[in-house]
């Protein structure tokens, strides 16, 4: 698997994922 991406992409994905779920703090967790 690739290396973890650095923290600000990570934020950067989670911004985007909450744009998505706007109605959701954040994705549910497995």
């Amino acid at each position: 698997m690739n290396r973890i991406r650095t923290r600000i992409e990570s934020k950067r994905a989670a911004n985007q994922l909450q744009s998505l779920y706007g109605w959701r703090p954040r994705p549910p967790r497995g």
